[in-house]
């Protein structure tokens, strides 16, 4: 199909789908674009209709998330132009610019759920493949963020997707993405993966003392904490971590690093708090902590800290 042939897309469709594959989520868009979120929901159900020309499948009852994800793709794969805020060092040095990552941790008391979604941009000739790193810093015999299983796929018309666990280390695994074919530059893509783990979040407080007093955790304050490291250039950070129904936490906080165990970025810190890029949400009994950022600093540590209330 050549691109006089694709659907027209209006304005504001072309304004939802391009923060969708951002990472943002419809409340997200609802309040970028200043609308409400029944409209972004008709505008998605429009442009799933008109779509339905290139995929068929979108005229089937995929559910909401599986009918976004296909739009997203196609809006990626035809309609989305590439952006150009690298400096040309920086294109030489970068293979790929995360236009964003959004990832939900979903934690019980046995088991993490990671579902993440990243929308990349590659930068170079050619790219074939990229890297994920999975890190705990946890020391306690029990912890483990070897994945129980791990999923990555794309919706993509255009380009295979598929993975491979090169580093199989229960606290620092490793495993790679790969393209086929290789993305070509200014090509964007949206992947996702799925993985499921041991959780290694101590839920108690009493557990969390026990840790620091056999001297198996690596932290001297009592704090639980995920960290998420900004490594290659992004646009749009949204890390989200799910608590179990009536599980309470306290004390919650974000720190940033220079690199890994640097000194802290105060000023990032104070930009986090003054843009309200970080928050505490309840929602049926549910406990969430969202770190919603616009342009994530490189080299950064981002540190979502809390303690278990109980």
């Amino acid at each position: 199909m050549t691109h006089k042939d694709l659907p027209t897309l209006s304005p504001r469709q072309a304004a939802v789908l391009e923060l969708l594959a951002n990472g943002y989520g419809k409340r997200q868009v609802a309040t970028k674009l200043r609308i409400g979120e029944r409209t972004v929901d008709r505008t998605i159900a429009q442009a799933a209709e008109q779509l339905a020309i290139i995929d068929p499948r979108l005229a089937e009852d995929l559910g909401t998330v599986g009918r976004i994800a296909r739009i997203v793709a196609l809006y990626t794969e035809f309609y989305a132009k590439p952006k150009a805020n690298l400096q040309n060092s920086d294109r030489d040095a970068t293979p790929l610019l995360r236009l964003a990552v959004r990832s939900e941790l979903d934690i019980a008391s046995d088991r993490i759920q990671n579902e993440t979604q990243v929308s990349v941009q590659c930068l170079q000739d050619e790219v074939m493949q990229t890297a994920h790193g999975i890190i705990i810093d946890d020391r306690s015999p029990r912890a483990s963020v070897f994945p129980k299983s791990l999923e990555v796929w794309s919706h993509s018309p255009r380009v295979k997707v598929t993975h491979e666990l090169l580093v199989q280390d229960e606290k620092r695994p490793l495993f790679q993405v790969k393209f086929d074919p290789p993305l070509t530059q200014g090509q964007r893509l949206v992947y996702h993966y799925s993985q499921v783990t041991d959780n290694y979040f101590p839920m108690t407080q009493a557990d969390l003392a026990m840790r620091i007093a056999n001297g198996t955790y690596p932290l001297k304050e009592a704090f639980c904490e995920k960290s998420y490291s900004i490594n290659t250039p992004t646009d749009h950070l949204y890390l989200r971590l799910n608590f179990p129904t009536g599980f309470a936490i306290a004390n919650e906080c974000v720190i940033v690093e220079i690199g890994r165990g640097g000194s802290r970025d105060r000023a990032e810190e104070e930009r986090i708090q003054q843009c309200s890029g970080f928050e505490k949400t309840l929602f049926a009994r549910r406990m969430s902590l969202v770190l919603a950022l616009e342009n994530p600093v490189l080299l950064r540590r981002y540190r979502i800290r809390w303690q278990p209330s109980h």
